[in-house]
């Protein structure tokens, strides 16, 4: 079970990728088949990442899932 702070650093390392990418939230969302609702709420911290969000950055963005949820 995440924590609120560790879902906050893990929607700031969302936001960092997103960035990264030059993609607005709506781009972001729609690459990883969620809502920009849904999406928002994993950057806010306010939800914790799911398997299938997990599995959609691998895959659509390459992102390490180490990475995402520890930062290292």
């Amino acid at each position: 079970m995440s924590t609120s702070a560790e879902n906050k650093a893990i929607g700031y390392r969302l936001q960092q990728i997103r960035d990264r990418k030059g993609l607005s939230q709506q781009a972001f969302a729609r690459s990883l088949h969620v809502s920009l609702r849904t999406y928002q709420n994993y950057e806010r911290g306010d939800r914790a990442v799911s398997k299938d969000l997990m599995c959609a950055l691998m895959e659509q963005h390459d992102v390490a899932p180490l990475w995402l949820l520890t930062g290292k």
